[in-house]
């Protein structure tokens, strides 16, 4: 693993303003959660007067690296299942995030 330098999230950051998957990338800057998980978040596991993420499901690929099909299940262990403390941009970002999927909707 190769994690971003602080200069090189800042300008991910910067970059993905205003892009429709903006909140992906603030969740993954601001907590550390693993690909699977953010991927797997689902609304009813966001708490947002918390400023809380449950983590209860991730997206895995089940089959070949090239192929195969992807499946919403639970964490491997216990221990993943867990709840994630919100930065406040995290949460200014989801609420955006939501805004705009409501918005895609109606």
């Amino acid at each position: 693993m190769h994690p971003l330098s602080a200069a090189e999230a800042r300008k991910l950051l910067e970059v993905a303003q205003g892009d429709r998957l903006e909140a992906l990338y603030v969740l993954a800057i601001h907590t550390g959660m693993r690909q699977g998980e953010l991927l797997g978040l689902k609304w009813e596991g966001v708490d947002l007067d918390s400023q809380t993420v449950r983590i209860r499901w991730t997206l895995t690929r089940k089959g070949s690296d090239t192929g195969g099909s992807y499946r919403l299940g639970e964490p491997k262990t216990k221990k993943s299942r867990r709840t994630v403390r919100l930065t406040e941009r995290a949460v200014d970002a989801l609420r955006s995030h939501h805004a705009r999927q409501a918005k895609e909707r109606s």
